[in-house]
C-alpha cells in the first residue's frame, strides 16, 4: 500500500495542517533557555521554543519539496545568519502534511520505505545532495519517525540539514534544522530538536 499525502486545499505551500488536534506534540530547540520565545499553533496543536531574537516566519515557500501540498509552515531563523539569494537559511522549519491513512505503529517499516522514496525525490531535485547520516528511527515530542542529515550546495554555500519525518494519526510532521556548514557546529545547540 502506498501512503500518499493528500492534495492541499488552497493553503500556502510549506506545511500541511489538518483539523485534528495533536495535544502533546512538543518541539524544543535545545539551546533555548530563559532567553527564548514560544510559538504555539492551535490546529493541530503543537508548540516549540526558539531562541529570543530569531525571526519567526509563517507560510514559507520551500525550494525543494518532498511531495504533496503543504497547508501550513512555520520557521525560525537566525537574523544574523547565512543568507542564500537574500533568504535566511540558518534555522528550523516545521511542516505538517495530511496523509491519506491513519498511521499505526505497525506501519513504520512501510513509512520508512515512503520516506526513502521522498529522499530519493529530493536528491533528484537538488544536485550535489550528500547523505552525512543515514536514515534512522527518531522520536520528537513523543512522535515516532525517522531522521537523516544531508548536505548540499546552494549559491556558493554548503548547507547542512537534518530532516525529521514524524507521524501522528493522519499527520506527518517534517522538521528541518539547517545551517551553513561553516556555522553548523556553532549553531548545533540551537538547532538540536529534542
Amino acid at each position: 500500500m502506498k501512503i500518499r499525502r493528500r492534495p492541499g486545499d488552497g493553503a500556502a505551500v510549506g506545511v500541511l495542517v489538518a483539523a485534528v488536534m495533536l495535544a502533546a506534540a512538543f518541539m524544543t530547540l535545545a539551546g533555548c533557555g530563559s532567553g527564548s520565545n514560544v510559538y504555539a499553533h492551535r490546529e493541530p496543536a503543537f508548540k516549540f521554543r526558539y531562541p529570543a531574537g530569531w525571526d519567526l516566519r509563517e507560510d514559507l515557500q520551500i525550494g525543494a519539496t518532498s511531495g504533496g501540498d503543504a497547508l501550513f509552515s512555520v520557521g525560525v531563523f537566525d537574523p544574523d545568519g547565512t543568507q542564500v539569494s537574500g533568504v535566511l537559511v540558518d534555522g528550523v522549519v516545521c511542516s505538517v502534511y495530511q496523509l491519506d491513512v491513519t498511521v499505526e505503529s505497525s506501519m513504520m517499516n512501510e513509512l520508512r520505505a515512503e520516506v526513502e522514496n521522498v529522499l530519493a525525490g529530493l536528491a533528484r531535485q537538488q544536485a550535489g545532495l550528500t547523505t552525512l547520516k543515514g536514515l534512522t528511527e527518531a522520536e520528537v515530542g513523543g512522535l515516532p519517525g525517522f531522521k537523516t542529515t544531508l548536505s548540499f550546495p546552494r549559491d556558493g554555500a554548503t548547507l547542512v540539514t537534518t530532516l525529521y519525518f514524524l507521524f501522528a494519526g493522519n499527520l506527518e510532521y517534517q522538521l528541518i534544522a539547517q545551517a551553513n556548514d561553516r556555522r553548523w557546529d556553532e549553531l548545533a545547540p540551537e538547532l538540536d530538536i529534542v
